[in-house]
């Protein structure tokens, strides 16, 4: 919208060398332009503080895939498969981990119910 406005204002200003109302028009340019960059200015911090927060969840998803591995090595199952089901569900979809830290979840929760269904003489 702002654009449009500041394309019909240079259209003006273009199609005519000078008039009376010229320094109105030029005054609604620079209003254009200080608002064109205060928009443009506003969705770069936001999309900087959605690159921050989306960094702040890997980073959370990281240190929590980190904890689960050492509860697994431990052999922490039960916590273990706390941390890697907490770690997916802050991570989000493109989280470069995701695809391991589900098969590790799932290797824990197997292992869990294979656990489960043996009988108590065999453990």
């Amino acid at each position: 919208r702002l654009a449009a406005a500041e394309q019909a204002v240079d259209g003006l200003l273009g199609s005519r060398k000078a008039w009376f109302g010229m320094g109105a028009a030029l005054q609604e340019r620079a209003e254009l332009d200080r608002r064109i960059a205060a928009a443009r200015g506003a969705v770069d911090d936001a999309r900087r503080q959605e690159e921050e927060a989306l960094q702040e969840r890997r980073d959370q998803a990281a240190l929590l895939r980190d904890k689960a591995r050492l509860a697994a090595e431990r052999g922490d199952f039960a916590e273990a498969q706390q941390g890697f089901s907490q770690a997916l569900a802050v991570a989000d979809q493109d989280w470069e981990h995701r695809a391991r830290t589900e098969r590790d979840a799932q290797a824990v929760a197997n292992w869990l119910e294979a656990r489960r269904r043996k009988p108590d003489g065999n453990r």
